[in-house]
C-alpha cells in the first residue's frame, strides 16, 4: 500500500481513505478494465450487424484487444493474474460477462427466432466464457505461444459459433436491416 500511494503522489492515510486494503486497490483497478472493455464493446455492437458472421467478425476483434490490452499492460497482466481466485474479481468478471452477452444478444437477436432467444443468449454465455478462459491462458504464455493460443481461441470459437449459434438463425420476417 505504501508503494502505491507513493507511486500516485498521495499520503499512505490518504490512500486508507478510499482504499481499506491492497484487496480494494486490486478490485478497484480490475473494475476500471472491466468496464473500460465493456465500453468498447458496447461501442463495437452500436451499429446492429448486418450478418451472423459480422457479430463473429466483431466478436473476435474484441478478443484480440482484450489479448492485447492484458499483454501490453505488465502491471495489468500481473494484477489480473493474481486476482483470479479474488471472489470479489470473479464476480465482477462474470457480471460483466453476463452485461456483454446481454449487449450482443441485444444487437444480433433479430437472426434468431423468438422461441430461440434463450438458447441464443446461453450459447453466447458458454462462447464469451470460453473466449475469457482462452485470453486469460494466453496472457500467461510468452509472446508467441501466446499469440498462437489466440488464433487457436478463434478458430475454436468460430466452429462453435458454426455448431452452436447458425442453427438457431432464421432471420425473422418482421427485421428490416439497417
Amino acid at each position: 500500500m505504501t508503494d502505491v500511494a507513493h507511486e500516485a503522489g498521495i499520503t499512505i492515510s490518504s490512500m486508507y481513505q478510499y482504499f481499506p486494503n491492497k484487496g480494494a486497490v486490486i478490485s478497484a483497478i480490475c473494475e476500471e478494465y472491466l468496464s473500460q472493455q465493456r465500453s468498447n464493446l458496447k461501442a463495437a455492437f452500436r451499429t446492429p450487424p448486418g450478418t451472423l458472421e459480422e457479430v463473429v467478425d466483431r466478436m473476435d476483434i474484441l478478443m484480440q484487444s482484450y489479448y492485447q490490452t492484458l499483454r501490453g499492460d505488465r502491471v495489468l497482466k500481473k494484477i489480473w493474474s493474481g486476482a483470479a481466485s479474488d471472489k470479489s474479481v470473479l464476480s465482477a468478471e462474470f457480471d460483466d460477462t453476463l452485461d456483454n452477452v446481454e449487449t450482443v444478444h441485444a444487437a444480433a437477436r433479430h437472426f434468431v427466432s423468438n422461441d430461440k432467444l434463450a438458447e441464443f443468449r446461453k450459447t453466447l454465455t458458454v462462447l464469451f466464457g470460453f473466449a475469457n478462459a482462452a485470453v486469460n491462458q494466453a496472457v500467461d504464455l510468452d509472446d508467441t505461444e501466446g499469440q498462437r493460443t489466440i488464433e487457436i481461441a478463434t478458430r475454436m470459437l468460430r466452429a462453435s459459433w458454426n455448431a452452436g449459434i447458425h442453427p438457431l438463425a432464421e432471420i425473422r420476417s418482421d427485421h428490416v436491416s439497417a
